[in-house]
């Protein structure tokens, strides 16, 4: 009889026992959703600051002096397409930039972004398109992607060591990255 108890009592203490368990699991999920959130929020909030910096300084600045002086002027833009003032933002640059930098940058820089109703979705093709093509990098971090345009290629260097480039040398993916890092000169081919 004795055995009967002593099993029985085990087991019921093993029955409160998962309960608790079970109910720790699920406070330590919870923890770990809300750990994972603030760190998202730590981030997004880190961001911010960085960002409204330029626009918290003591001396007055109007919208085009804050823009330039997180990126740069460029040269004009003035009968490019959006192809082309993309090629020559992230040139001119030379450093990461995301696609609202860049939009940023061809709006005070004169571009007309009104031709395009959905401006950033037409940043992100033309980045899609350099990135393929490999005569832009594309880097992801904690803010997200960021394109820079790549350095010349290794085989642009090595064919040209020796003269001037002869287009018709070049593999379809060689003439591809060509034509999109501008390396030639696409009415010529």
């Amino acid at each position: 009889m004795k055995d009967t108890k002593d099993h029985e009592y085990w087991k019921e203490v093993e029955s409160e026992a998962r309960k608790r368990l079970e109910v720790v699991q699920t406070m330590l999920d919870s923890l770990e959703v809300q750990h994972a959130e603030r760190l998202n929020e730590k981030r997004q909030l880190e961001q911010l600051l960085g960002s409204i910096a330029p626009f918290t300084t003591p001396n007055p600045m109007d919208e085009s002096d804050k823009i330039c002086l997180n990126f740069g002027l460029v040269s004009s833009l003035e009968g490019l397409d959006l192809t082309q003032s993309i090629r020559k933002v992230l040139k001119e640059n030379n450093r990461y930039m995301t696609a609202r930098e860049i939009r940023d940058v061809l709006g005070v820089n004169g571009y007309d972004l009104q031709q395009h109703p959905n401006h950033l979705a037409a940043i992100h093709a033309v980045l899609k398109r350099f990135v393929e093509s490999e005569a832009v990098i594309a880097t992801e971090d904690k803010s997200g992607v960021a394109y820079q345009w790549s350095p010349v290629p290794e085989w642009y260097r090595r064919i040209t060591k020796d003269g001037p480039l002869s287009y018709s040398s070049l593999t379809p993916a060689q003439r591809r990255q060509a034509r999109a890092m501008d390396l030639v000169d696409a009415s010529k081919e």
